[in-house]
């Protein structure tokens, strides 16, 4: 008996040992989702991942699409700079974002992409049929 609570002991201090902490290091380590937007069928997602470079000081967020019935997530985007105001283009099979300040659109599948403006801007948003574009 002593010796089976020995070994139960030494199981868990090597356990608690093995694992690492958190620091403030690690954390800028992990990439930041944040979810963008809905389709309005409800059967697919676009979101972001932020991830940082402390050593650079830089940081970079790149778009994914994710069909919610099968979970199955693809990265759209490579991009060096931040993604951002991803939304679905209402009755359409496009994507919208923001870039260095530019808005593009792509397909759902990240190809085709397209430059919809040559000013710089901080948002958009598309009227509820998608035919016009409200830029911020």
């Amino acid at each position: 008996m002593k010796y089976l609570l020995f070994l139960l002991l030494f199981s868990l201090q090597n356990l608690c040992l093995s694992q690492k902490t958190l620091t403030p290091e690690s954390l800028w380590t992990l990439g930041r989702e944040s979810l963008e937007d809905l389709s309005s069928d409800g059967r697919s997602a676009v979101y972001t991942v932020s991830r940082y470079s402390t050593a650079d000081n830089t940081g970079n967020s790149q778009i994914y699409f994710i069909d919610l019935r099968s979970n199955l997530s693809t990265v759209l985007t490579q991009e060096t700079g931040h993604c951002q105001n991803v939304r679905f283009r209402p009755n359409s099979k496009r994507i919208g974002f923001i870039l260095g300040g530019l808005m593009y659109e792509m397909d759902y599948d990240g190809q085709n992409r397209t430059a919809m403006s040559s000013t710089e801007m901080n948002g958009f948003a598309y009227s509820p049929k998608g035919d016009k574009i409200l830029f911020i």
